[in-house]
């Protein structure tokens, strides 16, 4: 099974979703030129915190370096809504500054609210995870046992997800359940995350765009578990600083330039791989999409393709749930991937509502 998690997934943990994150960070810095700036000069229904995240990071970088690695959302800031005017205003004094200052304090706002949730709800995740999987696991006939023998999941369950919080892996610590999520024992009082650990045999759970407890230092991508009152990473042992946040937004809402990098690249071949093999499989074929928008079209764009060269895609279970399912299915056929709009099966929804999961179980 292969199972797809968006942010409408970790709303259930009162995790709010990239629209909604809008609002509380509103609240929470008061007035704020800049903000109100790109506010106005991005169209409503795109400005959400992946925009937000991507046209600050764009801001608060060098001259020469936006220049080259200048994002669409950025674009469309500077040059359309601020006309001629747009490099005059990446130019003023103390923009750049600003910007930093403003992306810090988003970041800290959704490291907040992450780990709040997991501080604070972990009984409600791990009881709406039990149910998911109850429901989930009717849906094959091929079963992993877990350590304890009280609970089984899907065989060969991948999940890939492109939100930030750590709430998927408190569910698997809570219940001693094995599975890998990049990170491997390091030195120096961090661990280190390395693509390498990817290699089947376990639940394997992939972010594709980071988390809130990785952040990188020259080459290295360090796994920090251990926040400070104020929701800062704290130094490592040997009294460093443990970086930048890895989190990365969509490719059509940042620069396409990170695809290239490690381990953005290989995270993107990885769910391709993994896609097809499921896709292929002689039997027990599924992919479970949760709460997801679909915006990023590099995601959508894998899936499509995947189901379009398999010849067994007809046998596979493709299952959505989301309150807007419908809407977004049209949107995904109106941005050119029929295949996959067409062969899902929907359920109109929330993520933990017992009906929604009563109607996933009866797709078995």
């Amino acid at each position: 099974m292969i199972l797809f998690l968006g942010a409408g997934a970790s709303k259930a943990f009162q995790i709010p979703t990239t629209k909604e994150f809008i609002s509380l960070f509103e609240k929470e810095i008061g007035e704020s030129e800049l903000f109100n700036d790109v506010k106005v000069g991005i169209e409503e229904d795109l400005f959400d915190l992946e925009s937000l995240l991507t046209i600050l990071d764009d801001l608060s970088k060098p001259k020469e370096e936006l220049l080259r690695d200048i994002s669409p959302y950025t674009c469309r800031f500077l040059l359309e809504k601020q006309g001629q005017s747009g490099l005059l205003y990446y130019e003023k004094p103390g923009i750049n500054e600003e910007a930093k200052q403003l992306l810090h304090r988003v970041k800290k706002t959704v490291r907040k609210e992450c780990l709040t949730a997991v501080r604070d709800r972990r009984s409600l995740i791990v009881d709406t995870y039990d149910a998911f999987f109850d429901a989930a696991d009717k849906l094959v006939s091929s079963h992993t046992q877990s350590r304890d023998a009280k609970r089984s999941y899907p065989s060969d369950l991948v999940i890939f997800t492109t939100n930030y919080d750590t709430c998927l892996e408190t569910y698997f610590n809570a219940k001693h359940q094995d599975f890998v999520n990049g990170i491997e024992p390091g030195r120096w009082g961090y661990n280190i995350f390395n693509v390498e650990t990817f290699r089947g045999g376990y639940i394997e759970v992939v972010k594709l765009h980071g988390s809130i407890d990785l952040f990188k230092k020259g080459e290295d991508i360090r796994q920090l578990q251990t926040f400070d009152e104020n929701f800062e990473p704290l130094i490592t042992y040997l009294g460093e600083d443990y970086g930048q946040e890895f989190m990365v937004y969509p490719i059509e809402s940042s620069s396409a330039r990170h695809v290239i990098q490690s381990p953005y690249w290989y995270l993107y071949n990885l769910l391709r791989d993994r896609l097809s093999k499921e896709i292929n499989r002689d039997r027990d074929s599924v992919l479970l999409l949760v709460g997801s928008s679909f915006r990023d079209l590099t995601i959508t764009s894998i899936m499509n393709e995947v189901l379009k060269l398999s010849r067994a895609r007809q046998q596979s279970k493709i299952i959505f749930i989301d309150p807007k399912v419908k809407l977004i299915i049209e949107r995904i056929k109106a941005d050119g991937f029929p295949t996959l709009a067409d062969l899902v099966t929907p359920i109109e929804g929330e993520f933990g509502a017992a009906d929604v999961f009563d109607q996933l179980a009866k797709l078995k």
